[in-house]
């Protein structure tokens, strides 16, 4: 749902996410994955991603592939935790206790969230 903008360079966005962490408070190891229906994303842009460590991950069932997914990762990473999540709501787990839940737009409309996304999240302040 929030795709590599075609004027954004897909290597910079692992970098400007943990840069968008680190100036909200969030330091330390970051690992990032992506979700979502990877065969509708051209090969070279997953490339880019996959190049500067982004973990892939193919959902092609939606909602249930990526509560799988979460519930999969809360498994192997025990609280205290931080968990930044760029999704609709509907995808989003539900509070977790001992994890802190970090959204960095309301999801009021998709429209509104892909302006967000391209506008703060992908320039992280100016920096990227």
């Amino acid at each position: 749902m929030f795709p590599v903008p075609t004027s954004f360079d897909a290597c910079r966005v692992g970098p400007c996410i943990k840069r968008f962490l680190e100036l909200h408070g969030y330091c330390g190891h970051h690992t990032i994955n992506t979700v979502g229906i990877l065969t509708d994303v051209p090969p070279y842009i997953l490339e880019a991603l996959s190049s500067t460590g982004i973990n892939l991950c193919h959902a092609p069932h939606g909602t249930s592939d990526i509560m799988l997914l979460m519930s999969q990762w809360i498994s192997k990473n025990p609280p205290p935790a931080n968990i930044l999540g760029i999704c609709d709501t509907r995808s989003f787990p539900p509070p977790l206790s001992g994890y802190n839940l970090f959204r960095p737009f309301s999801y009021s409309s998709p429209e509104e969230d892909a302006f967000l996304w391209e506008s703060s999240l992908l320039t992280a302040g100016g920096v990227c």
